[in-house]
């Protein structure tokens, strides 16, 4: 079992992991990685929690954490080479249509949180891949155990090609045309800020949605995005109906649309809206796309 490898073993593959995650961060053109602070040690933030836009944040993060445990969907194990990595860095697996395996999962991650021997493990709690004008709402699974987590900031600035991967649902790429314009660019840029770990006030500590929201708003304000209210759920609606009754350029605004009404109405003192309908073509917050 893989929390059964001693360093004899784990170290030499840890350091295969960490030079092929390089090579293939140079060979898609991420030469240039700007990189403000540093990973914080196990013992003072054992959870590392991330906005979510695509792959090469994994990368970063598990190459910088050197191989730390994370959160990822069942989906991804049939990945090549994916179960394996998996296996050594003792992944917790989750169905995210199952409410039993998402309730084990939260479990599990309390149980990593606290145990001193563990490596860190890292989560992205928006649950899906956002599209850098917002982040989703955050998931309380990294935020139950109530301990000190790092929140790690990753922004790709980009001129023609956003390459987060949303989907066309949203008007975005799926990952073989992200990986193909990707590779076709010269030079690939991103940006890493570790932000100093966040220890919960009391109040954070009995209330772990109290804790995410304050964690995301706080990542949101050096991304300099707004928040939503977005889940995955939305996501999975949005592309169920984008193919099959709603035009591209509808499903293309619906959740940009929605941020960006909500980050008018936060600054209005209005309640945010509780549809994601609040984005259709002809509201004023469809207007202002």
């Amino acid at each position: 079992r893989s929390e059964r490898l001693g360093p004899i073993v784990r170290e030499p593959l840890v350091t295969a992991a960490l030079g092929f995650a390089r090579l293939a961060l140079w060979w898609i053109g991420y030469y240039c990685v700007v990189e403000e602070g540093q990973i914080a040690r196990p013992n003072e933030a054992k959870v590392l929690v991330s906005n979510h836009v695509g792959l090469i944040e994994v990368l970063l993060l598990y190459r910088a954490a050197r191989c730390p445990s994370f959160v990822t969907r069942i989906e991804n194990i049939s990945l090549p080479l994916f179960a394996g990595v998996a296996h050594v860095s003792r992944a917790i697996v989750v169905d995210r249509g199952m409410r039993a395996s998402r309730e084990s999962t939260m479990r599990e991650i309390s149980k990593r949180a606290h145990e001193s021997c563990a490596t860190q493990l890292m989560v992205f709690p928006e649950g899906t891949c956002n599209n850098q004008h917002c982040l989703f709402r955050f998931n309380r699974g990294a935020f139950q155990p109530a301990v000190p987590i790092q929140p790690v900031i990753f922004n790709f600035p980009y001129a023609s090609f956003n390459p987060c991967l949303t989907g066309e649902a949203t008007g975005g790429h799926e990952l073989p045309g992200i990986m193909w314009r990707t590779a076709s660019q010269i030079v690939s840029r991103v940006e890493v800020k570790y932000l100093p770990p966040y220890a919960p006030s009391a109040a954070e500590r009995a209330d772990a949605t109290l804790f995410a929201g304050n964690v995301q708003a706080l990542m949101a304000s050096h991304l300099h995005v707004p928040v939503t209210d977005c889940t995955l759920a939305d996501y999975t609606a949005l592309s169920t109906r984008r193919f099959h009754s709603v035009p591209p350029e509808r499903a293309a605004v619906l959740c940009r649309a929605r941020a960006a009404s909500q980050a008018a109405e936060l600054h209005s003192g209005l309640p945010s809206p509780s549809a994601i309908e609040s984005g259709r073509p002809g509201s004023a917050a469809s207007k202002a796309e």
